[in-house]
């Protein structure tokens, strides 16, 4: 809540943060809340010590809450103005049917009016523990250094005496999966459409053969759709991995008169990858094009530690990112045309459009 702690002000934080030339980020999703700082390498230890301290020692205001349910309400009145996010959302409460993942995480107004301080306070003793923390220093800091100023920050930090773990997540995210058409009136232009497919969990080995079929879409649909036949703007296959389950979304941004065809184009192209085995050299140009594209993502620095925490705290290892295997060991046509077999089966599908 507004980086209030115990000892300083959110003001007073605001301005620490200033002063070493950075940013206080912090993202919220479905299992993880991430929060960092982007510093030159002479201030890391400030900026670990202002990191831990509203982890630490939060301190919630009573009188902030308020001004906090607004903001996040407004947040959320904005996402669902958006075409993109709305067909997301919606394939994600089918595909998800039943979970905690098929929930939004700014909630509901009912929800968010019904939260206590106190809530908050036992919500954090039980989940923002350190054996459920992940920290990622990038950059010009050594292994020995990095250990010293984060032990200076965090080294206080235990578990709250007898103050039980909360209880895992529940297995099989997408077990009760709800099939079908879905569309929501968005009165904003373009319209979106997605397909969307369930898939597995991040740490799932098969994870990466999702990855390679959403890449191989992603090409294929831009190919076809954007630039041969235009018809979309845009076109791009994502494969979302959690820890309980996944999807592999398949998005594009389009004219509302065209929105039809697009869904019933992209169906197709995932259909003949599971009929019809792909060349020996569009494995090898999708093995190019996703390195090409991992190469980029780790130019940021920030981007970077980001993706080896996630890694990290999802159980695959962040050697995962870090060493690149993303991607199967010795990819072949007969894979891809095998997993897209599985994966891709319309029989499982959750197409969403949002538009005017």
């Amino acid at each position: 809540l507004a980086l209030e702690t115990k000892s300083s002000t959110g003001k007073d934080f605001r301005q620490r943060t200033a002063a070493i030339g950075s940013t206080f980020g912090i993202t919220a999703s479905r299992e993880t809340v991430e929060a960092g700082l982007t510093v030159f390498p002479e201030n890391l230890g400030e900026a670990l010590t202002l990191l831990a301290r509203p982890i630490l020692e939060p301190a919630f205001p009573e009188e902030q809450m308020a001004a906090v349910r607004d903001r996040i309400l407004r947040s959320g009145k904005a996402r669902s103005l958006s075409p993109e996010e709305t067909v997301r959302e919606l394939v994600r409460e089918k595909i998800y049917r039943g979970h905690p993942y098929g929930r939004t995480p700014l909630g509901t107004e009912a929800t968010l009016s019904s939260i206590t301080r106190a809530d908050m306070e036992t919500f954090h003793r039980r989940h923002y523990r350190p054996e459920r923390a992940v920290l990622t220093l990038t950059g010009d800091v050594g292994a020995g250094e990095g250990r010293r100023l984060a032990a200076e920050a965090f080294g206080s930090w235990t578990a709250p005496a007898g103050e039980k773990a909360p209880p895992e997540l529940p297995e099989g995210a997408t077990k009760e999966a709800l099939a079908g058409e879905f569309s929501r009136v968005v009165d904003r232009i373009p319209a979106a459409v997605a397909i969307g497919f369930p898939a597995v969990p991040l740490r799932d080995p098969e994870f990466p053969l999702v990855r390679a079929l959403g890449a191989l879409l992603s090409t294929r649909g831009t190919l076809d759709l954007v630039l041969s036949q235009p018809m979309a703007h845009a076109v791009a296959a994502v494969p979302e991995g959690l820890s309980r389950g996944g999807i592999l979304f398949v998005e594009a941004s389009t004219p509302p008169s065209e929105t039809a065809k697009v869904a019933y184009e992209m169906l197709l192209q995932a259909r003949t990858l599971g009929v019809k085995e792909v060349t020996a050299d569009t494995v090898r140009d999708l093995v190019a094009i996703e390195t090409g594209r991992l190469l980029r993502e780790k130019e940021g620095i920030y981007t970077l530690a980001s993706n080896l925490g996630f890694y990290e705290l999802l159980g695959v290892g962040f050697s995962a990112y870090d060493e690149g295997k993303l991607l199967p060991p010795d990819l072949t046509p007969a894979m891809l045309k095998e997993g897209a077999a599985r994966y891709l089966d319309a029989s499982r599908l959750v197409r969403s459009t949002a538009g005017p």
